[in-house]
């Protein structure tokens, strides 16, 4: 018994030991690759077909993800998204760099059967990425955008957003009083107020903060529409039902909010949708 009280109180001593050697843990807000020179990147394909096939994306001949469905943040996740709810990315060699979406073969043996689109782009030592993709076969197009990875201030949220939706030339987002579900004649406008204006298709918005504790909901509508429910495209509302789990009740998140699928669409394939990527 004293040898193994002596083995606990000698394995303390050194934990203390090693914590003074380092000494406190600080969050200095920047997150920093392990090598410099390379890049970092998140995939979010959003083409949406009927069938909600299973594709993935290569980045210079490589796959760089497994094969994912539409609207699922890759790595990492989101909130109105498939996939998980975590902050990850890619890491890829800075320099030129040919990006491909494709959809494997039905017996998958690495090679493609289709690829919708490819775009070559200049990553940046130390860049930090999100890669859309948006429309489907000959129309796919896609976008890289930057991200800023410095965590706001406390009590804040910082966002952006992003209009991958094919069929709407530009939207307004919205933020409003908190209802459950994506019903119309479960929300109110009148309480909606404007935080982006005319946000074009395959385009971003300037980041803007919002204040951290409070339920909301996000709503987009085209641009200039009037601020009725019925001019809604898609809306998103946490529908947890407990409050500790609603995202807006977390701290210091960094998120790219997009939009994808079709206007008009009611199928869950190819539906409008208001989704949440994590990027911090």
């Amino acid at each position: 018994m004293k040898k193994i009280v002596n083995k606990i109180l000698g394995i303390f001593i050194l934990s203390i030991v090693a914590f003074s050697c380092k000494g406190p843990v600080q969050d200095y807000g920047e997150l920093e690759p392990l090598d410099a020179s390379k890049a970092v990147v998140k995939v979010i394909i959003g083409s949406a077909y009927p069938n909600n096939p299973l594709m993935y994306v290569k980045a210079n001949g490589k796959r760089i993800t497994p094969k994912i469905l539409m609207r699922q943040p890759y790595p990492g996740g989101g909130y109105g998204t498939n996939g998980n709810a975590t902050n990850e990315f890619i890491l890829l060699d800075n320099g030129k760099t040919k990006f491909e979406l494709a959809l494997p073969k039905k017996v998958d043996d690495g090679t493609d059967s289709i690829v919708y689109h490819a775009k070559e782009y200049d990553l940046e030592p130390g860049g930090r990425y999100t890669i859309l993709f948006a429309d489907t076969a000959a129309n796919t197009t896609s976008a890289l955008i930057k991200e800023d990875l410095t965590i706001p201030d406390s009590a804040t949220f910082r966002y952006q957003i992003i209009n991958i939706i094919p069929n709407v030339e530009a939207v307004d987002l919205y933020v409003g009083r908190w209802a459950n579900g994506t019903a119309a004649t479960n929300h109110t406008s009148d309480f909606d107020s404007l935080l982006v204006s005319n946000v074009k298709y395959m385009e971003v918005s300037e980041p803007f903060i919002l204040r951290s504790g409070f339920r909301r909901t996000f709503k987009i509508r085209p641009h200039g529409a009037e601020v009725v429910e019925n001019n809604v495209i898609a809306r998103y509302s946490s529908s947890s039902t407990s409050t500790a789990n609603y995202f807006e009740y977390l701290d210091r998140k960094v998120l790219t909010i997009f939009t994808m699928g079709y206007a008009g669409q009611t199928s869950s394939a190819l539906m409008p949708y208001l989704s949440f990527s994590i990027t911090r």
